[in-house]
């Protein structure tokens, strides 16, 4: 028979006896090139593995991935052949070999099970499938492990099926790159059972603040913001007047953020729903009203300034404009005119924003009501207009934060100055409050920490912002990260060498690839070759003959490249890699050539 073609029935048969003799120990070895060469030796492999496992152990065709292991292919002297004679891992090789591989219900799940026993050291090629297959095979092995399993309480997924629970059992991978839904999405999906009752919402919620549960489950206060206001409601209701017993003229003052922090409701309220502490308080709890008289207001203004009082009671202000006006009236003249009694002259050159935060009146008069500060003044102090002569247009305007001051009160509160922002440090209007952001995103990230700008698409996540105190002013407008990014770095704008950098950090281990980093659909072929080749060709020095038979859909996988090629383009893994490595083509011709 010559090198390159496929052999007879007879010479088939032939093979497979010379194989049987020598597992029945009849020969001591196999002939020398008993295997041959290329694709002869891949058939004779074939020929004698399906004789071993079909004909000789009769196994069924669900149990070969799970039996046929190294150790069995020791056994049955095909170890040296099938790593030596062919390329395709194991598993590969078998599903290759074995045609006759399907997977009912049953066995998806005894191949997952196997998998987590230990029992096989990895999931077969295609174990999960596509599409519709793929789900169901996922909510077939998620539910088995969860229910059947570890027998998991309904009520006690969503605490205890977490990023850990998921790598112990083998579903993390598929969870995060195979499907787009977020953990606690999937789980409602998958477990129907997940469902509260207000009663159970109460009870788990007092089993956390009593610490009887370490922290709340995920998904606890639901995913849309209806359903986060009716269980905060319920939470909120139940600890403030059940459990302890609150007077609602207490609320406002005693349900503040050390409250909120002790009681475990300071996420949901700051970083699930929209509204503002005082106006939730006041929506929650309509016993609240808070009304005084002009002395008990005085009174209260004082005490707070004097330092009897930690901070202004919640609500002080008043609810509407007009109420607020009439009370900082009172609290600006009872200061300025009787407490430090400033002549009316110089009333617009002492009230200015520092006299404002150290007098308590910063938040009544910047988040409290509509006029500037001027208006303000000459409004409650008609003596201004009627000082000895003093002309009100020769008098300095009232200090407004310049952007010096603004990064200045910031860097004070990064370096722990300032227990907390300002009140109102952030504006009252959606344009202020970008303006400020900006000022400050801009000054931390190039000043401060000195940021490259194809660094900043990469380091500039949720926690940078929460870290570095902007936050909530990126929740106070309308904006994505990755937008407000781009609009307030316009130096952002990823060169070829940017992207081989950021990817190179991604696999080196020292960053993750920034959000929407392969772009669309015009630049994501561009950047995909890119890194690609470079991975190949200068991090790897793959050789051009070598790169289909080294990348592989691991290999992919492990060098973060297997989203892109399975999810963002269409061509097979051989077509990809002739497209993107012409070399490969010219090294097979100048094989040919030499070989004329």
């Amino acid at each position: 028979m010559e090198a390159g073609t496929i052999s007879s029935f007879k010479e088939d048969q032939d093979i497979i006896n010379v194989h049987d003799r020598l597992i029945d120990g009849k020969i001591a070895r196999l002939p020398r090139n008993f295997w041959g060469n290329n694709e002869v030796a891949e058939h004779r492999l074939k020929l004698c593995l399906r004789h071993v496992v079909l004909q000789k152990l009769n196994m069924e065709p669900e149990e070969i991935l799970s039996e046929v292991t190294q150790t069995f292919l020791i056994n049955y002297k095909l170890f040296n052949a099938v790593y030596k004679c062919q390329s395709k891992r194991l598993q590969e090789f078998l599903i290759d070999t074995f045609p006759e591989i399907e997977y009912g219900d049953k066995e998806i799940i005894n191949i997952y099970d196997a998998a987590i026993e230990g029992k096989i050291e990895r999931f077969p090629k295609s174990f999960w499938g596509e599409g519709k297959v793929f789900q169901r095979r996922l909510k077939l092995c998620l539910r088995y492990v969860v229910l059947q399993k570890l027998e998991i309480a309904p009520q006690e997924i969503l605490l205890k099926v977490t990023t850990t629970f998921l790598i112990k059992y083998k579903l993390f991978n598929v969870i995060y790159q195979r499907q787009t839904k977020g953990l606690t999405d999937l789980l409602m999906d998958m477990f129907p059972e997940i469902r509260y009752t207000d009663e159970e919402i109460i009870n788990i919620y007092d089993a956390a603040i009593e610490g009887k549960i370490a922290r709340l489950p995920k998904g606890f206060w639901g995913n849309h913001e209806d359903d986060i206001q009716y269980r905060l409601k319920l939470c909120l209701r139940y600890v403030v007047l059940q459990k302890l017993k609150m007077q609602p003229q207490e609320i406002l003052i005693k349900v503040q953020s050390p409250f909120l922090v002790k009681y475990k409701l300071d996420y949901v309220i700051y970083q699930r729903q929209s509204k503002g502490l005082q106006e939730l308080l006041i929506d929650i709890f309509p016993e609240i009203g808070y009304k005084e008289k002009d002395e008990e207001i005085l009174n209260v203004y004082d005490a707070t300034i004097e330092g009897k009082l930690a901070k202004l009671p919640k609500g002080f202000w008043g609810s509407h404009e007009e109420e607020v006006q009439h009370r900082l009236k009172l609290c600006l003249r009872y200061v300025v005119l009787q407490k430090l009694k400033i002549a009316p002259q110089e009333i617009l050159l002492e009230v200015t924003s520092p006299f404002l935060m150290k007098y308590k009146l910063f938040n009544g008069v910047y988040q409290h009501q509509s006029k500037g500060l001027r208006d303000l003044l000459i409004n409650i102090f008609p003596e201004i207009e009627h000082g000895d002569g003093h002309n009100i247009n020769n008098i300095l305007s009232e200090k407004q934060s310049t952007d010096e001051e603004i990064i200045n009160m910031y860097d004070a509160a990064l370096a722990g100055k300032l227990a907390q922002m300002p009140p109102g440090f952030w504006g009252n209007h959606e344009g202020e409050v970008q303006h400020r952001l900006k000022l400050c995103l801009r000054y931390v990230v190039l000043q401060k920490l000195n940021m490259k700008p194809h660094e900043i698409h990469m380091r500039v996540q949720k926690k940078f912002l929460i870290q570095y105190k902007l936050y909530y002013a990126h929740q106070r407008q309308p904006k994505g990260i990755k937008e407000l990014l781009i609009d307030v770095f316009p130096e952002i704008g990823y060169t070829d060498k940017d992207i081989i950098n950021i990817y190179d950090a991604v696999i080196e281990g020292n960053a993750r690839l920034p959000r929407d980093f392969w772009g669309d659909e015009e630049v994501v072929q561009h950047r995909f070759k890119l890194c690609f080749r470079y991975l190949v060709l200068q991090k790897l020095k793959i050789k051009p003959q070598e790169i289909l038979s080294k990348v592989t859909p691991s290999f992919l996988m492990k060098y973060k490249l297997s989203y892109i090629m399975y999810k963002r383009q269409t061509k097979g893994l051989e077509e990809l890699l002739t497209d993107t490595f012409p070399e490969i083509d010219n090294r097979k011709g100048s094989l040919v050539n030499d070989r004329r």
